[in-house]
C-alpha cells in the first residue's frame, strides 16, 4: 500500500483527481445556470447583479467550497490513503443528491411527485448534486481522520524497528506478527504463525530453556522479560530484549503480547564498561610508572579495540616525552619509537596544551606525515605525559572509543599520581625512620654519655666542697644544675615529638587545675573558663600546660604584681592567656624556636616543647596579644565534645 503524501507539485491520486474534475464540472454548470437565468430567484429581490450572485451561490457555491477544501488538504500533504475516503464520500454524496431529487421528481418515491417544470429539472439536479457532494466531502474528511487515528497504531507496528506479535497460548495460534520480527530474529513470520513458540529455535542454545520456561509462565498469566542472544544468521551475536505479558478484557486474559528490540549496542557498551572497570582495578595495582603504562596499553587494545596505542611519559631532566609502554602492533609499526621534544609534533602539542585531539587522518595533520597510524586520538595525562591510540585505517573513530579513551586516560593519570604519591610517602617514611634512628642515638647519648660524666663531675665537686671552702664551688654547682636541666629538656623534646597513638577523652577544666597544682606559681592566680571535654594524651598535655604556666609566671609576674593566668575554650580548641607584659609582635614567630630565651638562666626549650606536643597531636598553636595586653597562646584543631 502506497503512503505517498499529496503535496503541491506532486501528481494527485485518482481519488483526489476525481474530486477536482467533478467539483469543477459542477462549478461550470452552476455558473452557466446562473448566467442564463435558469435558476428562479425570489421576485422580491431587486437588481440583476444581486439576483445573479444569489443564483451563482446556490448553484455553484457548494462545489466551490469543495474545491477550496480539496486545495487546502493538498497544501497539508494529505495522505493518499485518506483521499480514498474523501473522494469516495464526495462522489457518493453527489450521487445521493441527484438520486434523491430524481426520486422526488420522477415519482418512484412518494405517492404524489414534486411538481418541477421540465426546463428546471436539469438545473435542480446540478444544485442537488452540489449540495450532496459538499456533504459527502465533509463526511469523507471526517471519516478519513477517524480512520487515520484508528489505524495509526497498526502503521506504527508495521513500520517500526521493534518486533511485536500476539498469540493465544491455549490454542497455540499466532494472531498477529509485524514485519520487524523477521528482520530481528532471522526467522520467517510464517513459521511463527504456524507455531507461536517457534522463536525458541532462533535464540542461542544456552538461552532456549529459559525462554521455554518463560512461555509456560506466560500461559499461566505471568509477565516475563529476557535479554537473550538471537538470530542464527548473525551467529547468535545479536542481543535482544524480549518482554511478554497477558492481555485481555477483565479477568479473561487469553491472549499474550510480546515485544522485542535489538539491544546489542547497549549490551556491548555495558560489556566494554565492565572491561574498563576491571582494567582500572588492575591498573591501580601497578607499583611503577612502567607497569601502569603496560597495563594501560593492554587495556586500550582490549576495551577500545585499537591495536596501535602507546603511553609517553615526560622526562623532566631531558624535557622529552619517552615511550613507557606500547602495544605489540605499535612497536612493530614504529621501530625504534621516537622521542618528542619541544616542537610541533602531535604528542608534544597535546602535552603542553592539555587538550585532547582526535584525527581522522593523522598524515595530513602537522607533525604527522610519517606516523604509522592513520586515525588516532592523542589524550593528555596531566603533568605525566600523553596517551596515543589509533588504527592503520583512515576514518573517524567511534564516539564510544573517544569517550572511553578519555576515561581510560583519566584513570591512567590517577594511577600515575597514586604511584608518585606512594613513592613520595615511602621516601618520607624512610626519611622519618632515619630521623628517628638518629633521634634514638641522640637520646641515648644524652641520657647515658652525658649524664654519666655529669654525675662524675657532681661527685668530685662534693668531695672538693668537703675539703675546702671556695667560692667557685657554688658557681660550678650552678653550672652543673643548668647542664642537668638542659639534658632533661632535650630528652623531653625528643620524647614529646612522637605521634599520639591512643588519645583519651577527659574534662579540660579539671586537667588544667591539676597541672597548675604541679607548678611553683608563688602568688600567681589561675582562672578556668572552660567546661569542655577534649581528646588528647593526658601526660603530654600536662607537660604542655606546665610549660605554658611556668612561662607565664617567670615572664609575667613581678614582686608587687603577681600574674593572672586564664584558660578558656575556643570553637575547636583552647587558649592560655596571662595579664603580664606580653610578647612583642616581632618576637612572636621566634618564641617556638629551640634555644630561644630572654632569660640568662633559661634553656630556651620550654615553648619549643609546647609546639612539639601540639604538633604530635595534629594541633596548631599560635601566639598573639591577650585581652589585658599579655601573652595569649591559642591551640586549635582539637577534638572537642
Amino acid at each position: 500500500m502506497s503512503h505517498r503524501r499529496s503535496q503541491g507539485g506532486d501528481r494527485p491520486s485518482p481519488f483526489e483527481l476525481c474530486v477536482y474534475v467533478v467539483a469543477g464540472l459542477h462549478v461550470l454548470a452552476g455558473a452557466y445556470i446562473a448566467a442564463t437565468g435558469r435558476l428562479p430567484v425570489g421576485p422580491g429581490i431587486d437588481g440583476p447583479r444581486v439576483r445573479l450572485l444569489l443564483a451563482a451561490g446556490v448553484s455553484s457555491g457548494p462545489s466551490v467550497l469543495v474545491l477550496l477544501g480539496a486545495l487546502g488538504l493538498r497544501r497539508t500533504a494529505y495522505p493518499d490513503p485518506d483521499w480514498r475516503h474523501v473522494g469516495g464520500w464526495y462522489l457518493a454524496g453527489v450521487g445521493f443528491g441527484v438520486a434523491t431529487l430524481a426520486w422526488l421528481v420522477v415519482g418512484t418515491g412518494p405517492a404524489v411527485p414534486v411538481p418541477v417544470p421540465g426546463e428546471l429539472q436539469a438545473t435542480w439536479l446540478v444544485v442537488a448534486g452540489g449540495l450532496g457532494g459538499a456533504s459527502g466531502f465533509v463526511m469523507g474528511v471526517w471519516r478519513g481522520e477517524a480512520a487515520r487515528s484508528r489505524h495509526a497504531s497498526a502503521r506504527l507496528l508495521a513500520t517500526g524497528d521493534q518486533a511485536a506479535w500476539l498469540f493465544d497460548p491455549r490454542r497455540s495460534a499466532t494472531l498477529y506478527v509485524n514485519p520487524a520480527y523477521e528482520r530481528l530474529f532471522g526467522q520467517d513470520t510464517e513459521e511463527l504463525v504456524d507455531d507461536p513458540r517457534a522463536v525458541v529455535e532462533v535464540v542461542h542454545p544456552d538461552d532456549r530453556e529459559a525462554l521455554r520456561d518463560g512461555f509456560d509462565r506466560l500461559a499461566d498469566g505471568d509477565p516475563v522479560e529476557f535479554e537473550l542472544r538471537a538470530n542464527p544468521d548473525d551467529g547468535f551475536g545479536r542481543w535482544v530484549w524480549l518482554s511478554g505479558w497477558p492481555v485481555g478484557d477483565g479477568g479473561d486474559r487469553d491472549t499474550v503480547a510480546c515485544v522485542a528490540r535489538d539491544v546489542t549496542s547497549r549490551r556491548t557498551h555495558r560489556e566494554r564498561l565492565v572491561r574498563l572497570h576491571d582494567a582500572t582495578r588492575e591498573l591501580f595495582t601497578a607499583e611503577t610508572e612502567e607497569a601502569a603504562a603496560r597495563k594501560a596499553t593492554d587495556a586500550a587494545e582490549e576495551v577500545l579495540g585499537l591495536r596501535l596505542n602507546t603511553i609517553w611519559l615526560h622526562d623532566d631532566e631531558r624535557d622529552e616525552l619517552l615511550s613507557a609502554a606500547a602495544s605489540a602492533a605499535a612497536e612493530a609499526a614504529s621501530r625504534p619509537l621516537p622521542r618528542f621534544k619541544t616542537g610541533t609534533r602531535l604528542a608534544r602539542e597535546v602535552y603542553e596544551s592539555g587538550e585532547s585531539q582526535v584525527y581522522n587522518e593523522v598524515r595530513v595533520a602537522p607533525g604527522g606525515p610519517n606516523a604509522p597510524t592513520r586515525s588516532e586520538m592523542v589524550l593528555p595525562l596531566g603533568e605525566y605525559g600523553v596517551f596515543m591510540a589509533g588504527s592503520t585505517t583512515t576514518g573517524p573513530l567511534e564516539d564510544w572509543q573517544v569517550s572511553l579513551g578519555k576515561v581510560l586516560a583519566a584513570n591512567v593519570e590517577v594511577a600515575l599520581a597514586r604511584i608518585e604519591g606512594t613513592r613520595e610517602l615511602e621516601e618520607s617514611r624512610r626519611a622519618l625512620e632515619r630521623r628517628n634512628e638518629r633521634l634514638d642515638e641522640f637520646t641515648s647519648v644524652v641520657s647515658h654519655d652525658l649524664r654519666n660524666p655529669l654525675a662524675v663531675a657532681r661527685g668530685h665537686l662534693e668531695l672538693v666542697d668537703e675539703e675546702c671552702d671556695h667560692e667557685s664551688v657554688e658557681t660550678i654547682d650552678s653550672a652543673l644544675d643548668r647542664m642537668g636541666t638542659l639534658i632533661d629538656d632535650l630528652l623531653t623534646l625528643a620524647r614529646e615529638g612522637e605521634a599520639i597513638d591512643e588519645p583519651q577523652s577527659f574534662d579540660l577544666g579539671d586537667h588544667v587545675r591539676d597541672c597548675w597544682a604541679g607548678v611553683e606559681t608563688d602568688e600567681a592566680r589561675l582562672e578556668v573558663e572552660t567546661d569542655t571535654t577534649i581528646e588528647a594524651d593526658p601526660s603530654r598535655l600536662t607537660q604542655l600546660f606546665e610549660n605554658l604556666f611556668r612561662n607565664a609566671v617567670e615572664h609575667g609576674s613581678t614582686a608587687d604584681d603577681p600574674v593572672t593566668v586564664t584558660v578558656g575554650s575556643l570553637p575547636r580548641g583552647f587558649y592560655v592567656e596571662d595579664d603580664g607584659p606580653g610578647i612583642p609582635p616581632d618576637d612572636r614567630e621566634s618564641v617556638f624556636e629551640a634555644g630561644y630565651t630572654t632569660e640568662r638562666e633559661g634553656t630556651g626549650f620550654g615553648l619549643s616543647i609546647v609546639q612539639t606536643i601540639a604538633e604530635a597531636h595534629g594541633w596548631d598553636i599560635m601566639v598573639t596579644e591577650g585581652s589585658e595586653g599579655g601573652a595569649r597562646f591559642e591551640v586549635t584543631g582539637v577534638t572537642v565534645y
